[in-house]
């Protein structure tokens, strides 16, 4: 940020993300910076209580935001008991429970060369952005990934009654593998049905007839 530039990270079902966005000059100290986050983390033990708590508000703040905790029980329904089910926020007990031990070990086990995406755009050299990542992490032991089971669509519905002013509906079906070469196209249908203000589903039921706030 001393130079103008931005770091952030996200953590989503089936992948984490750290970013930076900076001047071209830049994109040297930008990766060597994710390649410390990512390679390594100090992991202090009193920053990570600290961090624990402010979960901890997120997590209370999702479970009184049902525009946000309806995708959760959406997921739990597709997918029943598996991984996939579980809310990216997890739960207070496994919060808690959360040690540094668990946080190294789950770096070390996930955080591998056949896991690892870069990705640049922009101004940029290609040649450069490939030097500077081999620099960085090149030396990155190389170990099989854990084996993880194919996600399983089931289908049920799930329902959180609450005394409130506002209903809010969700639905899924079965869908495509991402690597499915149809997937794009799913993708653009989905954004005209329900994607956005243009969408069919919000131009019918929000601006003809008035029955909802948003889709």
């Amino acid at each position: 940020e001393d130079v103008g530039g931005s770091l952030n990270a996200w953590t989503s079902r089936d992948q984490t993300m750290f970013h930076a966005r900076t001047l071209a000059p830049d994109v040297g100290l930008a990766l060597e910076l994710i390649a410390d986050l990512v390679r390594a983390p100090k992991l202090d033990e009193t920053e990570l209580e600290r961090e624990k708590l402010v979960i901890l508000s997120e997590l209370g703040e999702c479970l009184d935001a049902p525009d946000d905790l309806i995708h959760d029980r959406l997921f739990e329904a597709a997918f029943g008991e598996q991984s996939l089910a579980r809310p990216v926020l997890g739960n207070e007990e496994s919060i808690r429970s959360l040690a540094r031990i668990d946080c190294a070990a789950w770096l070390g086990e996930q955080y591998r060369p056949e896991r690892l995406v870069i990705s640049a755009a922009g101004k940029v050299d290609p040649g450069h952005v490939l030097m500077l990542a081999e620099a960085l992490f090149g030396d990155l032991e190389s170990k099989a990934p854990p084996s993880i089971a194919p996600a399983e669509f089931a289908g049920g519905i799930r329902s959180d009654r609450r005394s409130a002013e506002q209903t809010h509906l969700a639905l899924a079906y079965r869908g495509v593998r991402a690597s499915d070469p149809t997937a794009p196209a799913l993708s653009l249908f989905a954004q005209a049905v329900g994607g956005g203000m243009s969408s069919r589903l919000f131009q019918e039921v929000r601006e003809d007839r008035g029955v909802a706030y948003s889709i």
